[in-house]
């Protein structure tokens, strides 16, 4: 027989075996752009879904979108399964749309307050400072601001700075104060205390905490780990906000339960990624004004 002819045959039986075989369910989860936080989150837990213990048979793509506002309208639309949205738009966004709730808060960004000086010891509204700030953290200026009063506030106190150039200001930086919002940790950082001591993290005093509590209701105060940096210093408090992970709240308890499995499964490991190292469910505890789905509101005792 040609060999042609063989070929046909083969190609109609896969054709066929591939019509008939069903395919693995694929779920979406929702987020930002590539250069995100939530995206990097997202590509690691899709790896995570497919390799999991839990046997999903089945497999988790990212989606990028990228106003928030989007992102709630295709989970709602049934154009997604999870989204991922910042702790801002969390608390004012999902209040407005009752069909949609939280599963979990995810990783920790902190405002690291940094400097060289060592007589400093806090940083208050009245230190007479530089402050190299990065544009992620402009709530802090506006909390500044209002506790000031407009006689006294100076804005070229602070020089702002931008995605890309944090390294360069960091490494830099000789006087005055660095300040910029990220998860921790972060690798760039971690290299610097351990190559220059002189750098040191500054606990913001509690004027500055309390304010910016009052300003922006979904900051809370938490204290950065003393083991993921070499510095020494004692556990101090730092301003912080959560991500959160969320999905419709009529969505089938059975597949929020493999969600939560995998997402706290990699905290666990000798090298989890960073993202997820410091997920923690204790933290949901702190959140309660969130509506959460019923399945995840049995596990964390809300």
């Amino acid at each position: 027989m040609p060999f042609f002819i063989w070929g046909t045959i083969a190609l109609g039986w896969l054709g066929l075996f591939c019509f008939n075989s069903e395919a693995a369910p694929h779920f979406s989860i929702i987020v930002g752009k590539r250069d995100t936080g939530s995206y990097q989150f997202a590509e690691e837990f899709s790896r995570l879904w497919e390799v999991s213990a839990f046997k999903t048979n089945s497999f988790l793509v990212s989606a990028s979108e990228k106003t928030p506002e989007n992102r709630l309208k295709r989970l709602r639309l049934r154009q997604g399964d999870l989204a991922i949205l910042d702790p801002k738009n969390a608390h004012q966004l999902l209040p407005q749309n009752p069909e949609l709730a939280v599963i979990s808060v995810l990783w920790p960004n902190v405002l690291y307050v940094i400097s060289r000086q060592s007589a400093l010891v806090e940083l208050q509204i009245s230190t007479p400072t530089t402050i190299h700030i990065h544009e992620n953290s402009a709530y802090f200026v506006t909390t500044w601001s209002k506790l000031l009063s407009s006689q006294n506030y100076n804005p070229s106190q602070f020089q702002w700075f931008s995605a890309g150039q944090s390294e360069k200001v960091l490494s830099n930086l000789s006087e005055g104060l660095f300040l910029m919002t990220a998860p921790y940790p972060l690798q760039e950082m971690k290299q610097l205390l351990m190559a220059d001591t002189s750098y040191k993290f500054i606990p913001l005093n509690e004027m500055l905490l309390a304010g910016n509590h009052q300003d922006y209701p979904w900051i809370i105060t938490s204290l950065l780990p003393t083991n993921i940096y070499p510095s020494a210093f004692p556990p101090f408090p730092m301003l912080t906000s959560y991500p959160v992970l969320i999905a419709r709240i009529d969505t089938n308890p059975a597949f929020i339960q493999k969600v939560l499995k995998i997402l706290f499964s990699q905290r666990d490991l000798i090298q989890p990624h960073a993202l997820f190292q410091f997920l923690d469910p204790q933290n949901n505890q702190r959140f309660q004004n969130y509506q959460f789905h019923p399945t995840s509101k049995k596990l964390f005792k809300l």
